[in-house]
């Protein structure tokens, strides 16, 4: 029974250390700024918050009214699902 005490402890020190390890490479590269994802277009930080950028916000609502009103999409959206699972694929095609 002492024995399989002593294991249990060595496992859960050794979690303890582990997961110490991996907390302390999480903060430093939070310190260093890697720990964040880019930044949509768009968007800057201003005092630790997303903040929009009208400038590059107004190219994207152009870009995504664009590509929304395309044939490709148009297209998709007429037809029924079944028509494009016959072909045998599940990406959009050329029309």
């Amino acid at each position: 029974m002492g024995r399989l005490t002593s294991m249990f402890f060595f496992l859960a020190q050794f979690e303890r250390e582990s997961l110490r390890a991996h907390r302390d490479k999480i903060a430093a590269s939070n310190e260093r700024g890697s720990g964040r994802c880019p930044l949509p277009l768009g968007y800057q930080i201003k005092e630790d918050k997303m903040a929009v950028i009208e400038d590059e916000a107004e190219r994207v609502r152009l870009i995504s009214a664009a590509t929304s009103n395309s044939a490709v999409s148009m297209h998709w959206c007429e037809t029924s699902g079944s028509e494009h699972s016959n072909q045998g694929q599940d990406r959009l095609q050329p029309v």
